[in-house]
């Protein structure tokens, strides 16, 4: 088959769409390189020209999923934003994106298959640090130098953020159990982010406002194109 036509991002989109179909449909180990190819209508030589090999495709494929522009995205702009403002709409919308059933069979496929494939596991931990928790330990960094946070391995913050997304998503999606099922969402995020940052902002943190800062760096956090703004989350700080 040829190759198909067009330039080289809708050769990619062609790939990643034949790679994800190629992945639910037969698993990480069952899929193939040249099946993915010829799905795709390119040759492998090309696939490998975008891809190194199966993992870093398969990562890309879990990535594009949550690839939205404030998911996974992090641009210098952000920084400013204080965080009762910005950590909620970043939490709101990547839960939403984490929970889309598609990003879910890929998570599932991903848990099944990581133990028999050590490349997939480095793959996604490098995709991880450098496009999640690194991203958020530096905005973590500059709001303590703005003195909007209490000095703390930003690091641990990081991780402590994303992993209270994810344990409900593990618990709701992937484990099935029915007390996580049953709670709502939005609340559960509102709660999770009131108390995360009860143990890390200063009362100059919580009383900050968005001053001076242009309202498209805002763009998709707060107000999300789709939904009305939410309201900016109330910290009560003890003296």
């Amino acid at each position: 088959m040829g190759r198909r036509e067009g330039d080289a991002e809708q050769r990619k989109a062609a790939i990643l769409d034949a790679a994800e179909a190629e992945f639910t449909t037969h698993g990480y180990s069952g899929s193939s390189i040249r099946a993915i190819a010829r799905r795709a209508g390119v040759s492998s030589a090309l696939l490998y020209w975008f891809f190194e090999n199966k993992a870093k495709l398969f990562a890309a494929v879990l990535t594009r999923r949550i690839e939205t522009p404030t998911v996974l995205a992090f641009p210098p702009e952000v920084n400013d934003i204080p965080p009762t403002i910005f950590l909620i709409g970043l939490a709101h919308i990547y839960m939403e994106a984490i929970s889309n059933p598609e990003q879910i069979k890929l998570i599932r496929l991903m848990l099944r298959e990581n133990e028999r494939e050590p490349e997939l596991v480095k793959a996604l931990g490098e995709i991880i640090v450098s496009r999640a928790v690194g991203p958020i330990s530096r905005y973590f960094n500059h709001q303590i130098a703005l003195g909007n946070l209490r000095p703390m391995n930003t690091d641990y913050a990081a991780q402590a953020f994303f992993g209270m997304l994810i344990s409900l998503i593990l618990r709701r999606n992937i484990l099935l159990e029915p007390v996580s099922q049953a709670m709502n969402t939005e609340e559960y995020v509102d709660a999770a982010v009131s108390i995360f940052l009860q143990g890390m902002i200063t009362k100059e943190g919580a009383e900050a406002k968005l001053e001076a800062l242009p309202l498209d760096a805002l763009a998709g956090i707060i107000p999300h194109e789709a939904k009305p703004p939410r309201p900016t989350v109330k910290i009560e700080i003890e003296p």
